[in-house]
């Protein structure tokens, strides 16, 4: 996601990751590169074998852990209806710029349903350190979306990565 702003920090994500449910989808893969410092391409297809369920939920969990720290904390933790979600996301600033960039990157639907036998295509979605405020401190963090079916887990992606000052690296 490229925003304005310069950022002071250097971005290195180190993994991601993701997985379905057998049964679920006919095609479920992701990719991430490193295109150059502090800029990273994600990629992934989805092709579902039957459509999810009306109730499927999802949850967005963001945890982050201190360089001197012992322990993660948890920055977000959230568990919502993923069709409640995906009409109202669209009216929330704070992930304004994210959505841009996934309906500049994708065929995702940006209202329910998601539909059996459609190939969901995520290409070259571009992360850079412009998405970090100037304020944040350097840390490291993970970032899991799930998703539920009758609270049952059917598929995930999980991003891990670090904020490192300029002046340390690079």
């Amino acid at each position: 996601m490229e925003m304005g702003a310069k950022s002071r920090f250097n971005l290195e994500l180190h993994s991601f990751r993701c997985n379905c449910i057998a049964g679920l989808a006919n095609t479920f893969t992701c990719n991430m590169s490193r295109l150059a410092p502090n800029r990273y391409s994600l990629s992934g297809l989805v092709e579902l074998h039957r459509p999810m369920h009306p109730n499927a939920e999802i949850a967005i969990y963001v945890h982050y852990k201190l360089p001197t720290a012992n322990r993660r904390i948890k920055f977000m933790d959230l568990r919502l209806k993923l069709c409640d979600v995906m009409s109202s996301v669209q009216r929330m600033p704070v992930v304004r710029n994210i959505l841009v960039e996934i309906r500049r990157s994708s065929n995702f639907p940006l209202t329910c349903p998601f539909k059996e036998h459609v190939m969901y295509n995520l290409s070259n979605m571009i992360i850079t350190n412009e998405i970090i405020p100037p304020y944040v401190p350097h840390h490291h963090v993970n970032v899991s979306l799930q998703f539920y079916e009758q609270q049952l887990q059917i598929a995930y992606y999980n991003v891990s990565g670090s904020v490192i000052p300029k002046s340390i690296k690079g």
